[in-house]
Formats: C-alpha cells, structure tokens, sequence
C-alpha cells in the first residue's frame, strides 16, 4: 500500500490545518502548505485572511472612538429645577448588601431581594419617610415647580433639542453598526477560512504533496546513481507507477548505456536492436518489431513502421505541448475538454503541474483516476547531472504499445 494513501501520513503531513480552526493565527497553515508545495493561491489566502481579520478587529476597535469623536452636546436653554425640594430621608436600606444580582432573570425569586423589599416596606412605614412624601407633594405642587415643568416641556418640544437628539441617534446608531459589522465580519472570516482551510485545501494540499513527493523519490534514486554517466531518465509521468526508468540500470549484462525499458510492457530495447550505438527507433510490443529512425513514418505522428496508433491503446502524453489530436489520445478526454486546456496553456505558457492541468478543465476524479499515468510536464529525458539530453523526437513522440 502506498505510504501516501494511509491516515497516518495524511494526518502527519496536515496536523498544522488545524490552526485554521483558531482566530487570528488562521494564516499559518496556508503559509506553510505554500512553502511546502508552492502555490499562489495558499499565499494569496493567508495574507487575505490576515487582512480580513485586521480590518474586523480595526473595526470593533473603530467604534466605540466614533462615538467618542461624534459626542453630542446638549443644547443649552434646559430649565434649572427651583430651589427647596426635600431631601432624601436617611436609613434606606443599600440594595448592594443584598444576596442577589439584578442581572438574573429570576432575582425577584431570590430569598435575598425578598429580605430588601420587606426592609423598604418597613422603611416607607417609618414617620421620616412619609414626611418626606409629604414635603415633596408639597414641594410639586407649588406654581413654581409646575412652571419648571412647562419650562421642560418646552425645551424638549425645541427644534434645538430635537436636532440633538436626531444627531445622537445617529451617532450610536453608526457606532453600533460599526461595531456589529466589525464583529460579524470576524466571524464570518473565520469560519469561512476554518472551511477552506482543514475542509478544502488541506486535501489540496495532500494530493499535491503526494505527486510531489512521489516524484522526488524517483529523481532521489536518479541523484544517487551518479556511477552511471551515460544512463537517462524520461519523466513521462508523475504517478506512483512510473514510466520513464534508468537506462543502464534494467539491463542485467551492463553492456547497453543506450538501452530504453517501458515500464508498462517490461520490454527492454538493447543496444543490439540499434542500427548503430546510440541511435534512437521505435519499438513495438504488438509485434516484437523494432524501427530504427529512418523507418519513422515523418509524414502522420500517429504512424511508425505501418501501425496505426489511433486504435492502440493510451499513451503518455506531454500536455505541455500537444496537439488537440495528441490530448485526445488521453482516456476519457472529451474535445471541449481539450479545448478548454488549451485554452488555459495559451493564457499561462505552461502547466507547472498535473494538478493544473486537471483542474483547467474541471476534470472529475475518476477521470484524473483514469488519465493520471498518461499525462507528463516533459518532452525531454535529463542525464544523472540534470543537464539535458538531446531530444530525440522519433522515441519520445510516440509509445503506442
């Protein structure tokens, strides 16, 4: 079994998208699946998460100063209460004292707000306080007291005083609506990067590292054989099952540095089959026959040695630069398929991984299950060095076994 197909890789590789569920350090998983498998999209969203989220809490944080910087003041003309009200009688009972909060819903059930109310009733019976009540009947029923109010009435019936209150209205209201937008955003922010994040792009990401590291496992083996100089490696694919091998490495007598194995078929072609050392043919598994360069059939690429390659079966295919005929040669392409990959390779120059190219024409996964060993990045074999080998178009066009 594939290392990459087990939980315990996936979950070993994408522990850290679980930071996507914390605020405000939402940005690191996408920062860190980009310098692991490098793609814009990853950084585009960390840093859009970063300005999202810098902008809500600014906004929260806005508020309350708005409403400091747009503080009405109260018109002056409000009437001065008159002279000689009573005052207060001493010995109330202070509620503080009391067990209970008044922020419960279910205070007035309390045994502690029961005591007080029954200390006020007791209070309001004592004679202090209902000569109180009496001096401030009085006190309101004075023609003095009864002009204030009028006085009072006026003044709230004012233009001046109407105005400021529509101001103030206006000014808690745009503060809480601030406020609100700020807090709401914030969340939104979250959960909509909390998603992306571990419930999206973390399988992204996986599939991603999967092709890469399955790649770089094969070019860690090419690296390593450094005692072969003449050996070449074609990348025709980036699957598990690859295609391309070691020249020199499948040849058990070690007397062909230009030998060529197709790992589909097993056939190895030796040096033997060349015409001369190092000279490049085609090779057909249908048949047992071998074609050397000069018997490449130049005028139809689908042809060689009088086979048509139409009927055979798939091929790998460099999508990076083939034809509309050459993609349809992929299992299950369709030609508005073709057309929107070619499409999408015109406006970018270059499919920089497989990934990409499935997604330029929204393939579906048991499409990508049914193509994904026939497409490859290259047209070009690379020595152990790295360097480039010379391309030789009459054996990487064409493998239609």
């Amino acid at each position: 079994m594939n290392e990459t197909n087990t939980f315990g890789w996936r979950m070993k590789q994408s522990w850290f998208t679980l930071l996507a569920f914390v605020p405000v350090v939402q940005c690191v998983p996408f920062f860190i699946m980009n310098g692991k498998v490098p793609k814009k999209k990853w950084l585009f969203m960390g840093f859009a998460n970063i300005f999202l989220i810098v902008l809500c809490i600014a906004l929260m944080l806005l508020a309350p100063v708005y409403r400091e910087n747009n503080r009405v003041e109260m018109p002056k003309g409000y009437p001065e209460e008159p002279k000689g009200r009573p005052d207060y009688p001493k010995g109330q009972p202070n509620i503080l004292k009391y067990d209970f909060s008044v922020n419960d819903p279910d205070y007035h059930l309390s045994e502690g707000y029961k005591q007080y109310q029954a200390d006020m009733d007791e209070f309001m019976l004592t004679d202090e306080y209902l000569e109180y009540e009496k001096a401030v009947e009085e006190f309101e029923s004075s023609q003095e007291y009864q002009d204030y109010m009028d006085a009072c009435d006026e003044f709230y019936e004012s233009e001046a005083y109407q105005e400021y209150n529509r101001q103030w209205e206006s000014s808690y209201s745009t503060g809480n609506a601030i406020f609100r937008a700020g807090f709401y955003g914030f969340v939104i922010t979250w959960l909509m990067f909390a998603i992306l994040g571990f419930f999206v792009e973390r399988y992204a990401f996986l599939r991603s590292l999967s092709v890469n590291q399955n790649r770089g496992n094969v070019y860690g083996q090419l690296a390593g054989r450094v005692d072969m100089p003449n050996g070449a490696y074609y990348p025709q694919q980036d699957s598990n099952d690859v295609t391309g091998q070691f020249l020199d490495s499948l040849n058990p007598s070690g007397q062909s540095p230009y030998g060529m194995q197709y790992a589909q078929t097993g056939q190895y072609v030796q040096s033997e089959q060349y015409a001369q050392p190092g000279q490049y043919g085609m090779y057909n598994a249908a048949d047992g026959q071998y074609s050397v360069a000069s018997d490449y059939n130049a005028a139809s690429q689908n042809q060689y040695a009088g086979v048509d390659n139409s009927t055979v079966a798939p091929v790998v295919v460099n999508v990076n630069a083939a034809t509309e005929e050459e993609l349809m040669r992929l299992p299950g392409m369709k030609t508005i398929d073709v057309k929107k990959a070619i499409t999408y390779r015109n406006e970018k120059g270059a499919f920089n991984t497989t990934d990409e190219f499935f997604a330029s024409f929204d393939a579906k996964p048991h499409m990508i299950v049914r193509m994904q060993n026939y497409v490859s990045l290259y047209d070009q074999a690379y020595d152990v060095a790295g360097a480039n080998v010379e391309k030789q178009q009459n054996v990487i066009r064409r493998f239609d076994l």
